[in-house]
């Protein structure tokens, strides 16, 4: 009986040697499939929400950009408008001061389509959220495109247009 019961122990740690072998195989496996599968999963969820926020946030600095050159624009047209109501009163006017706003104007309004032009690069390279740049600039880009007064700015030089990206984004938005 002796023998017998020896006989069952060492069946029963072999077997539980088996068991435990087996169970790190099937925990083995579970963990590839685990990285297989929810593990790249993660990583792509995780990677677009990091997308989208960071989309959001250069959509935000361009924003920031875009509103300090607009301001900058209408300054200095309010200036422009104060000497074109002394003109228009035949007060005498500083020409040289005229002059300079002139130039300032011309100044900044070059910035402020460079900063458009920048931020409709980004756009067409989406790292920026297409759909709320489209909502936020859809007017103004037409209108920057479509005033005459800005028609110059335009201009084609040596064969390559001005302002590339904002003529694309203009010609996807408004020429179909």
């Amino acid at each position: 009986m002796n023998s017998q019961t020896n006989n069952d122990v060492k069946e029963q740690a072999k077997n539980s040697k088996n068991n435990k072998w087996a169970l790190k195989k099937i925990l083995k496996i579970a963990l590839i499939i685990v990285q297989i599968i929810f593990i790249p999963s993660i990583t792509i969820y995780f990677g677009c929400i990091t997308n989208t926020l960071t989309n959001t946030a250069n959509l935000l600095q361009l924003n920031d950009a875009i509103q300090t050159r607009t301001d900058q624009v209408y300054d200095i047209e309010l200036k422009e408008n104060e000497i074109r109501i002394a003109i228009r009163n035949g007060e005498i006017i500083d020409e040289a001061q005229a002059k300079r706003t002139i130039e300032e104007k011309r100044n900044a309004v070059t910035a402020l389509l460079n900063t458009y032009e920048f931020a409709c690069q980004h756009y067409l390279d989406r790292k920026i959220d297409k759909k709320a740049f489209k909502a936020f600039y859809e007017v103004m880009i037409k209108y920057i495109r479509e005033k005459e007064e800005y028609d110059h700015f335009f201009i084609f030089i040596d064969g390559e247009e001005k302002f590339s990206a904002i003529n694309e984004v203009y010609r996807k938005w408004h020429m179909k």
